[in-house]
């Protein structure tokens, strides 16, 4: 009896990947330093299906879905699709790891435009609802007909994935079912089209005493409205008469746009990593004439020189134990001028100030809005 041949894989730094997970009875096992949880671990369970010819794998951790579908099936064709320019380099630096540098990336605000044979996709349960919902939408349209797709979420008790994959593909099937979520799959009958229907937004704002009209996409920080912590943030802070202000992870771009038409004798540089943010960030500036505003992709300001920037706003997310609020704080302290500012709003001001410490020596905090604004500066700064 010829035994099962393991495959492995690894996430992250080898040296810290102390955890392992095996999968499908021992066939696939992922060495990582956290472990492998969610919609990700449920997908995993599920890869028993024979994948060949062209896959899709949309916004897995780490590529991780494509790491194994490349493994598991050598000779399907692998894309791995990222809205994070951080995800996706992540994913790439993994692949290399493993030896699997010809999963092809694919960082883009859409699924690309080609016909797959299959789209795997993991949904998580806490995730973007609109965003999932868009991207399954899409996933329809990629697949070629007779395509599959193959979905999992971490919700054991799912009805929302299931009842969406059977209005978008007519009929879906549940493939794998556990405590631990379930594997839905549906093909692809026909080319027919789908009914269109319009995930964009359309909001105005009001900022730094400028009137503004937004747009945004699902995906993006504070979809269809401006968020309170952004109120909060320009309502504290007082803009440089000139200078270069910059709106660190900027979503639709409302702090740096309103800073930019407040401020028309400096510029605004406006940074995210996510695609979506900075493509409706650059319809927003033509929207609002901005003519003194730049967006640059990224996950931080190696592309700003140091000391250029007299001003940084922050509305960072907290999630990661705020491990992204640091690097804003980190990424600040590095481009801002000798008397430049750092201001960034939170509602976890004790962890918030506890970060900002490692970087600036003055802090100054204000309460607004049910948020805490944090200027931060070094002691020198006048």
């Amino acid at each position: 009896m010829t035994a099962t041949k393991s495959h492995q894989i690894t996430l992250g730094n080898p040296s810290r990947a102390g955890r392992r997970d095996h999968f499908l009875d021992g066939r696939l096992g992922v060495a990582s330093a956290r472990g492998v949880t969610g919609a990700d671990r449920v997908l995993l369970d599920g890869l028993d299906q024979r994948i060949s010819g062209k896959a899709l794998i949309v916004r897995s951790r780490e590529g991780l879905a494509a790491l194994a579908t490349a493994t598991l099936c050598p000779e399907a064709l692998i894309y791995n699709f990222d809205l994070d320019a951080y995800d996706a380099q992540r994913a790439t630096k993994t692949a290399h790891t493993n030896g699997l540098e010809r999963i092809i990336p694919q960082l883009h605000t859409d699924l690309p435009r080609t016909d797959f044979d299959w789209v795997l996709m993991p949904v998580a349960r806490q995730g973007d609802a609109m965003l999932h919902g868009e991207l399954l939408r899409q996933a329809h349209q990629v697949l070629r007909p007779r395509g599959k797709l193959l979905a999992a979420t971490d919700n054991r008790k799912d009805r929302w994935l299931h009842d969406h994959i059977h209005k978008i593909f007519g009929a879906v099937t549940i493939h794998q079912q556990s405590r631990r979520g379930k594997v839905y799959v549906a093909r692809k009958q026909n080319d027919k089209p789908l009914r269109g229907r319009h995930f964009q937004r359309m909001f105005p704002g009001r900022l730094f005493n400028q009137e503004l009209q937004l747009e945004s996409r699902p995906g993006v920080f504070s979809h269809g409205r401006v968020d309170v912590g952004a109120k909060a943030l320009a309502e504290a802070t007082k803009l440089p008469l000139g200078g270069t202000v910059v709106d660190l992870g900027c979503g639709c771009g409302v702090l740096g746009i309103a800073a930019a038409r407040a401020n028309p004798s400096g510029r605004s540089v406006l940074v995210d990593s996510n695609t979506r943010a900075t493509a409706v960030t650059r319809a927003n500036l033509t929207r609002n004439d901005v003519k003194n505003g730049v967006v640059l992709l990224g996950y931080n300001l190696n592309a700003l020189s140091p000391a250029s920037a007299e001003l940084v706003l922050g509305n960072p997310p907290y999630f990661g134990d705020f491990r992204i609020f640091e690097a804003f704080a980190r990424e600040a302290q590095r481009v801002l001028t000798e008397d430049g500012t750092y201001c960034c709003v939170t509602k976890s001001a004790e962890s918030a100030l506890a970060v900002c410490e490692k970087f600036f020596t003055k802090i100054e905090q204000r309460e607004l809005r049910g948020y805490t604004v944090l200027h931060c500066a070094n002691a020198s700064a006048r």
